[in-house]
């Protein structure tokens, strides 16, 4: 048996803050939208309720998963491991993203009958969005290998690279050092 879950909320009002049209004068009606507004509050709503917390995603004060490489680690296998589980994270994370098991009738008013394809739309733009996220992190981690030279030059180098993304769900952190440990071992040894 399939499990429809409810909108929350005033639907509604969040859809038409999303485009800027609200209150209204009077009962909306899908004619009084663009394709592309009705987009919008679809995307608003269902974003809303996929990722509630979406706008908190790049709080400092997050946890991280933390992983920590020296310098010839980080060139051997840390940089693919490190993208590799990134990648499936963020995987995993399109792929619970359902905005089939959602009853649209409250939008319905607004959005009209285009809510398949508005779901197939909304599926094509975060799996756009993503992979564009994922090659923006390898253009990333590929001027960390350029940079992490100067972490190797001596075996005196003391200094560390911090590289940090944040999906939705969690959010991932790799610090590769340089020297015998980074700031660790030059705080802790006199």
């Amino acid at each position: 048996m399939r499990v429809v879950k409810k909108l929350c909320g005033d639907v509604v009002g969040d859809a038409l803050r999303s485009i800027g049209r609200w209150p209204m004068p009077r009962v909306p009606s899908p004619c009084d939208f663009t394709e592309e507004e009705r987009f919008m509050m679809f995307k608003a709503v269902m974003h809303g309720h996929v990722w509630p917390a979406a706008d908190v995603v790049d709080y400092a004060g997050r946890l991280a998963f933390r992983w920590t490489y020296s310098v010839a680690e980080w060139r051997r296998r840390g940089r693919r491991k490190f993208a590799k589980l990134v990648r499936e994270a963020a995987a995993k994370e399109l792929a619970e993203a359902d905005y089939s098991v959602y009853d649209l009738s409250p939008l319905r008013c607004l959005i009209g009958d285009d809510c398949g394809r508005f779901r197939n739309l909304l599926r094509a733009a975060d799996v756009a969005e993503m992979e564009q996220r994922m090659n923006g992190m390898d253009a990333d981690l590929a001027v960390i290998d350029r940079k992490a030279n100067a972490l190797h030059r001596t075996p005196e180098a003391f200094g560390e690279v911090k590289y940090r993304i944040n999906l939705y769900d969690n959010s991932y952190e790799a610090v590769i050092h340089g020297g015998k440990g980074g700031w660790i071992w030059t705080t802790l040894m006199p």
